[in-house]
């Protein structure tokens, strides 16, 4: 169990990998990885302001919630877009 007293279940991706999804902050390969999306045009995104992040310690994390919330507003963007 994690230290929410909860169980954590790993997700695994396309390439083999896996992520826990009880997890709070990705890693930006982790993100990229759960976007289907190359590092450099994770980073790139990231680097624009369109993909919301935080540094942390020297490191560049993604917030779970705001990938999600992200990937959501781009379904309904594209959605509206003929």
């Amino acid at each position: 169990m994690g230290a929410t007293g909860r169980e954590w279940t790993v997700s695994e991706l396309a390439d083999g990998a896996s992520v826990v999804d009880d997890q709070v902050l990705y890693r930006v390969e982790d993100a990229a990885k759960i976007l289907g999306l190359g590092r450099s045009r994770t980073y790139s995104l990231i680097k624009s302001g369109a993909l919301p992040s935080l540094l942390l310690a020297g490191s560049i994390r993604v917030s779970r919630r705001q990938l999600e919330a992200w990937i959501e507003r781009e379904i309904k963007k594209q959605a509206v877009e003929p």
